[in-house]
Protein backbone atom coordinates (compact mmCIF):
# COMPACT_ATOMS: atom_id res chain seq x y z
CA UNK A 1 0.00 0.00 0.00
CA UNK A 2 2.85 2.33 0.85
CA UNK A 3 4.55 1.49 -2.43
CA UNK A 4 1.44 2.46 -4.34
CA UNK A 5 1.21 5.82 -2.61
CA UNK A 6 4.89 6.44 -3.27
CA UNK A 7 4.42 5.68 -6.92
CA UNK A 8 1.44 7.99 -7.16
CA UNK A 9 3.39 10.73 -5.46
CA UNK A 10 6.32 10.29 -7.81
CA UNK A 11 4.00 10.34 -10.80
CA UNK A 12 2.39 13.61 -9.67
CA UNK A 13 5.76 15.21 -9.08
CA UNK A 14 6.88 14.10 -12.53
CA UNK A 15 3.80 15.61 -14.17
CA UNK A 16 4.33 18.90 -12.39
CA UNK A 17 7.97 18.93 -13.40
CA UNK A 18 7.05 18.19 -17.02
CA UNK A 19 4.44 20.97 -17.05
CA UNK A 20 7.01 23.35 -15.69
CA UNK A 21 9.31 22.52 -18.56
CA UNK A 22 6.85 22.60 -21.48
CA UNK A 23 4.64 25.34 -20.03
CA UNK A 24 1.21 23.94 -19.28
CA UNK A 25 -0.13 27.48 -18.87
CA UNK A 26 0.33 28.08 -22.62
CA UNK A 27 -3.10 26.71 -23.59
CA UNK A 28 -4.88 29.08 -21.21
CA UNK A 29 -2.77 31.96 -22.52
CA UNK A 30 -3.61 31.04 -26.09
CA UNK A 31 -7.26 30.77 -25.15
CA UNK A 32 -7.22 34.26 -23.75
CA UNK A 33 -5.55 35.50 -26.90
CA UNK A 34 -8.09 33.69 -29.07
CA UNK A 35 -10.95 35.07 -26.99
CA UNK A 36 -9.54 38.56 -27.40
CA UNK A 37 -9.24 38.04 -31.15
CA UNK A 38 -12.76 36.68 -31.31
CA UNK A 39 -14.05 39.63 -29.35
CA UNK A 40 -12.31 41.94 -31.79
CA UNK A 41 -13.63 40.04 -34.79
CA UNK A 42 -17.18 40.13 -33.41
CA UNK A 43 -17.33 43.88 -34.02
CA UNK A 44 -19.54 44.56 -37.06
CA UNK A 45 -17.51 45.09 -40.24
CA UNK A 46 -20.42 47.22 -41.61
CA UNK A 47 -20.31 49.83 -38.88
CA UNK A 48 -19.50 53.17 -40.59
CA UNK A 49 -16.35 54.89 -39.56
CA UNK A 50 -16.63 58.38 -38.03
CA UNK A 51 -15.29 59.92 -41.24
CA UNK A 52 -18.18 58.42 -43.22
CA UNK A 53 -20.96 59.18 -40.75
CA UNK A 54 -21.28 62.78 -41.96
CA UNK A 55 -20.68 62.94 -45.73
CA UNK A 56 -19.94 66.38 -47.19
CA UNK A 57 -22.88 68.35 -48.50
CA UNK A 58 -23.43 68.48 -52.22
CA UNK A 59 -22.25 71.70 -53.87
CA UNK A 60 -24.92 74.37 -54.08
CA UNK A 61 -26.34 74.98 -57.53
CA UNK A 62 -28.22 78.05 -58.80
CA UNK A 63 -30.36 78.12 -61.87
CA UNK A 64 -29.01 80.29 -64.63
CA UNK A 65 -32.32 80.82 -66.36
CA UNK A 66 -33.90 84.24 -66.48
CA UNK A 67 -36.27 85.06 -63.60
CA UNK A 68 -39.86 83.96 -63.91
CA UNK A 69 -42.59 86.45 -64.63
CA UNK A 70 -43.25 89.04 -61.94
CA UNK A 71 -46.70 89.52 -60.42
CA UNK A 72 -48.84 92.08 -62.19
CA UNK A 73 -51.29 93.58 -59.68
CA UNK A 74 -53.76 96.09 -61.04
CA UNK A 75 -52.80 95.53 -64.71
CA UNK A 76 -55.49 94.63 -67.25
CA UNK A 77 -53.86 92.03 -69.49
CA UNK A 78 -56.63 92.29 -72.08
CA UNK A 79 -55.76 95.97 -72.54
CA UNK A 80 -52.07 95.20 -72.95
CA UNK A 81 -52.84 92.76 -75.74
CA UNK A 82 -53.75 95.76 -77.89
CA UNK A 83 -50.43 96.50 -79.59
CA UNK A 84 -51.86 98.68 -82.36
CA UNK A 85 -49.94 101.84 -83.25
CA UNK A 86 -52.64 103.95 -81.62
CA UNK A 87 -52.51 101.97 -78.37
CA UNK A 88 -48.71 102.12 -78.30
CA UNK A 89 -48.65 105.86 -78.97
CA UNK A 90 -51.26 106.53 -76.29
CA UNK A 91 -49.23 104.45 -73.85
CA UNK A 92 -46.09 106.43 -74.70
CA UNK A 93 -47.94 109.71 -74.21
CA UNK A 94 -49.26 108.52 -70.85
CA UNK A 95 -45.78 107.48 -69.66
CA UNK A 96 -44.63 109.48 -66.65
CA UNK A 97 -41.29 110.96 -67.71
CA UNK A 98 -40.59 112.23 -64.20
CA UNK A 99 -40.10 108.65 -62.93
CA UNK A 100 -36.40 107.74 -63.02
CA UNK A 101 -34.67 104.43 -62.35
CA UNK A 102 -33.46 105.83 -59.05
CA UNK A 103 -37.09 106.43 -58.01
CA UNK A 104 -37.96 102.83 -58.85
CA UNK A 105 -34.90 101.48 -57.09
CA UNK A 106 -35.90 103.31 -53.92
CA UNK A 107 -39.57 102.31 -53.92
CA UNK A 108 -40.88 100.59 -57.05
CA UNK A 109 -44.17 99.63 -55.42
CA UNK A 110 -45.07 103.31 -55.11
CA UNK A 111 -45.35 103.55 -58.92
CA UNK A 112 -47.23 100.30 -59.48
CA UNK A 113 -49.64 100.68 -62.41
CA UNK A 114 -48.00 103.83 -63.81
CA UNK A 115 -47.35 104.03 -67.55
CA UNK A 116 -43.62 104.09 -68.30
CA UNK A 117 -41.29 103.77 -71.27
CA UNK A 118 -37.53 103.39 -71.61
CA UNK A 119 -34.71 102.31 -73.90
CA UNK A 120 -32.24 99.60 -72.93
CA UNK A 121 -30.19 96.56 -73.87
CA UNK A 122 -31.42 92.97 -73.54
CA UNK A 123 -29.33 91.10 -70.98
CA UNK A 124 -31.43 87.91 -70.88
CA UNK A 125 -34.58 86.89 -72.71
CA UNK A 126 -36.76 83.77 -72.74
CA UNK A 127 -40.06 82.76 -74.24
CA UNK A 128 -42.59 80.35 -72.76
CA UNK A 129 -46.15 79.56 -73.86
CA UNK A 130 -46.40 82.61 -76.07
CA UNK A 131 -45.04 85.01 -73.45
CA UNK A 132 -41.73 86.79 -73.01
CA UNK A 133 -39.60 87.37 -69.92
CA UNK A 134 -36.46 89.51 -70.16
CA UNK A 135 -33.96 91.50 -68.14
CA UNK A 136 -33.24 94.82 -69.77
CA UNK A 137 -30.29 96.99 -68.76
CA UNK A 138 -31.20 100.68 -68.85
CA UNK A 139 -27.73 101.91 -67.93
CA UNK A 140 -24.23 101.46 -69.32
CA UNK A 141 -22.64 97.99 -69.28
CA UNK A 142 -25.95 96.32 -68.41
CA UNK A 143 -26.47 98.29 -65.21
CA UNK A 144 -29.85 99.42 -63.86
CA UNK A 145 -31.78 96.31 -64.96
CA UNK A 146 -35.56 96.07 -65.27
CA UNK A 147 -37.53 92.82 -65.41
CA UNK A 148 -39.90 92.97 -68.38
CA UNK A 149 -42.77 90.56 -69.02
CA UNK A 150 -44.90 90.64 -72.15
CA UNK A 151 -48.01 88.70 -73.27
CA UNK A 152 -46.41 88.10 -76.68
CA UNK A 153 -43.19 86.82 -78.27
CA UNK A 154 -40.60 88.84 -80.18
CA UNK A 155 -37.73 88.37 -82.61
CA UNK A 156 -35.32 90.28 -80.36
CA UNK A 157 -32.40 88.43 -78.78
CA UNK A 158 -29.70 89.14 -76.21
CA UNK A 159 -27.60 92.28 -76.75
CA UNK A 160 -30.28 93.94 -78.91
CA UNK A 161 -31.16 97.53 -78.07
CA UNK A 162 -34.90 97.99 -77.61
CA UNK A 163 -37.54 100.55 -76.73
CA UNK A 164 -40.17 99.32 -74.28
CA UNK A 165 -43.46 100.85 -73.23
CA UNK A 166 -45.98 99.49 -70.77
CA UNK A 167 -46.97 99.68 -67.12
CA UNK A 168 -44.86 99.35 -63.97
CA UNK A 169 -45.65 96.36 -61.76
CA UNK A 170 -43.61 97.08 -58.65
CA UNK A 171 -40.44 95.07 -58.03
CA UNK A 172 -39.18 91.53 -58.42
CA UNK A 173 -36.61 89.62 -56.35
CA UNK A 174 -34.48 86.67 -57.44
CA UNK A 175 -31.21 84.93 -56.57
CA UNK A 176 -28.15 85.50 -58.72
CA UNK A 177 -25.63 82.81 -59.70
CA UNK A 178 -23.38 84.05 -56.91
CA UNK A 179 -26.16 83.55 -54.36
CA UNK A 180 -27.04 87.22 -53.89
CA UNK A 181 -30.66 88.28 -53.45
CA UNK A 182 -31.39 90.96 -56.03
CA UNK A 183 -34.47 93.18 -56.30
CA UNK A 184 -35.16 95.11 -59.50
CA UNK A 185 -38.09 97.12 -60.89
CA UNK A 186 -40.58 95.22 -63.05
CA UNK A 187 -42.79 96.24 -65.95
CA UNK A 188 -45.39 94.59 -68.17
CA UNK A 189 -44.80 95.64 -71.78
CA UNK A 190 -47.37 96.63 -74.35
CA UNK A 191 -44.72 96.81 -77.06
CA UNK A 192 -41.04 96.02 -77.55
CA UNK A 193 -39.69 97.97 -80.51
CA UNK A 194 -36.49 98.99 -82.19
CA UNK A 195 -35.54 102.45 -80.89
CA UNK A 196 -35.63 103.78 -84.47
CA UNK A 197 -39.14 102.41 -85.05
CA UNK A 198 -40.32 103.94 -81.78
CA UNK A 199 -38.91 107.32 -82.84
CA UNK A 200 -40.71 107.12 -86.20
CA UNK A 201 -43.93 106.21 -84.43
CA UNK A 202 -43.62 109.22 -82.16
CA UNK A 203 -42.92 111.55 -85.10
CA UNK A 204 -45.87 110.19 -87.07
CA UNK A 205 -48.12 110.60 -84.06
CA UNK A 206 -47.04 114.19 -83.54
CA UNK A 207 -47.76 115.04 -87.20
CA UNK A 208 -51.24 113.55 -86.97
CA UNK A 209 -51.89 115.50 -83.80
CA UNK A 210 -51.22 118.85 -85.46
Amino acid sequence: MKQTNSASTLGLVFCLWLCAIIGCSAPSSNLATNNSTASTNNSSPFKPSPSNSNPPLLPRTTPTAAPTAAPEPGIDQSDLEDSSDLAVVNNIKAADKSITYEHLKKNADKYNGQAWSFTGKILEIQELEGKTVARIGTGSWGSKPVLVTAPFTTDFVEDNNVFIVGYLTGSYSYESQAGWNITIPSLTARAILKPADAAKLKVSSNKKGK
